[in-house]
């Protein structure tokens, strides 16, 4: 109980405390040396609204299944079940050790 307690507690602590892997090594001066790029593409934007607003229909559906696929965490990179797979492989070994002791005795 102690054990999956605890792995609670680390998939809780490890999903509000993780950074998006998008911001990760990003300084924030480079949104600031963007703005003039951003400016201009603004500019360049307002004639193509048409084809954006089309586009943005048609990629929309696809947009919302990528969305999902990137924020789940692959299996093998939970801390928590990791966590977990070990203490109950430490209490399995313990087990095993204080049988065989118990027979030797």
């Amino acid at each position: 109980m102690i054990t999956a307690g605890a792995a609670g507690l680390i998939q809780l602590t490890t999903k509000f405390t993780q950074k998006p892997a998008a911001f990760m090594g990003k300084d924030s001066m480079q949104a600031f040396e963007a703005a003039p790029l951003m400016e201009e593409a603004s500019k360049q934007a307002i004639d193509a609204a048409p084809l954006m607003e089309e586009a943005a229909v048609r990629a929309a559906p696809v947009a919302a299944e990528a969305a999902d696929i990137a924020v789940q965490t692959p299996l093998w990179q939970n801390i928590a079940l990791w966590f977990l797979i070990g203490a109950v492989f430490a209490i399995i070994v313990f087990l095993i050790l204080s049988f065989f002791k118990k027979s030797n005795d």
